[in-house]
């Protein structure tokens, strides 16, 4: 798997909150531009052949990521 964070222009970067993460990529956005766009933006540079999109607000519970499967 792998993991890559698309940051739509937030006020702090998530790059530095999460810096110390390895295996992570990050793509920042220089203006807001939408969760789609965003998503679409992460989308293009994804390697995988599933995606799964999460929003900054979601809360995940344990089992979320295997009932997908």
């Amino acid at each position: 798997y792998e993991v890559l964070i698309v940051d739509d222009a937030s006020a702090e970067p998530a790059s530095i909150s999460l810096a110390a993460v390895t295996g992570v990529r990050f793509l920042r956005n220089d203006t807001n531009v939408g969760f789609v766009r965003s998503c679409n933006s992460g989308a293009s540079l994804a390697r995988g052949a599933i995606l799964v999109f999460l929003n900054n607000d979601t809360i995940v519970t344990p089992g979320w990521l295997e009932a997908l499967t």
